[in-house]
């Protein structure tokens, strides 16, 4: 599916008009997350089947949604939805279907390890964060801007803290 055939900016504004925009596509943004996630643990341990490792990743998934606080990592502004659209095959949905974005993409030696993991939206996973780590994407784009980077802190915090520490050993020994 294309943009609507007015363009890039009536499909911003259909985003605009919906309330449920950034939780619309939650759960299949989770298994997504998971998906990305998988590829770690299966190369990095064999204690574990795909199975087994998928409610604890799950539960890790839920916990980077709830840290970004339900919306794509580099969303801002007054209406949020400005900075968020979906790639043009999605142009005429309503909502922002999640891509799975590497904190420090995988064409710069990323992985897929869970704290590499968030979730963004198609402009900000293909357009701003394609080739750069994070560091230099908050130094070239969002360096005053306190919506994100308060997100990129909680991510920084449940990252560092025993809960996620804890799900982590689970499913890595």
């Amino acid at each position: 599916m294309p943009y609507p055939p007015t363009g890039l900016n009536a499909h911003r504004e259909m985003l605009a008009a919906n309330q449920s925009r950034f939780t619309e596509d939650k759960e299949r943004a989770v298994k997504k997350w998971v998906e990305h996630a998988w590829k770690c643990v299966r190369t990095t341990t064999t204690r574990m089947s795909k199975k087994q490792a998928t409610p604890p990743l799950r539960e890790m998934a839920l916990l980077v949604w709830e840290a970004q606080g339900g919306v794509p990592l580099f969303n801002f502004g007054r209406d949020g939805a400005r900075p968020c659209w979906n790639r043009p095959q999605d142009g005429l949905k309503d909502y922002i279907r999640y891509e799975i974005g590497h904190m420090d993409p995988t064409s710069n030696g990323g992985s897929s390890k869970p704290e590499n993991l968030c979730f963004q939206s198609a402009r900000c996973n293909q357009h701003i964060q394609s080739s750069l780590p994070m560091d230099e994407v908050v130094a070239y784009y969002f360096q005053t801007n306190n919506e994100v980077l308060e997100r990129l802190k909680s991510l920084q915090r449940l990252h560092n803290s025993e809960g996620w520490a804890s799900l982590r050993k689970l499913v890595f020994g």
